[in-house]
């Protein structure tokens, strides 16, 4: 099934460079030794995308199964 979202592009564009930095660190094997410190550096700014724009993006019955799962 296709959807299809209005986003704001703030949002789209805060989702696309938190995935950019999370690809260039997973990228590199030698940096999974920081991943504490990666994760302390960018928690802000998962959390944001996750809570605030993944979340609002989903449809309600979506959010519903994940609410009673």
């Amino acid at each position: 099934m296709k959807i299809k979202l209005e986003v704001e592009e703030k949002d789209l564009k805060d989702l696309f460079y938190l995935m950019q930095e999370i690809n260039d660190f997973f990228h590199n094997e030698i940096n999974y030794e920081d991943v504490h410190k990666f994760g302390r550096k960018h928690y802000k700014q998962i959390n944001h995308c996750f809570y605030r724009v993944l979340w609002e993006w989903l449809l309600e019955d979506e959010k519903k199964k994940i609410e009673d799962s």
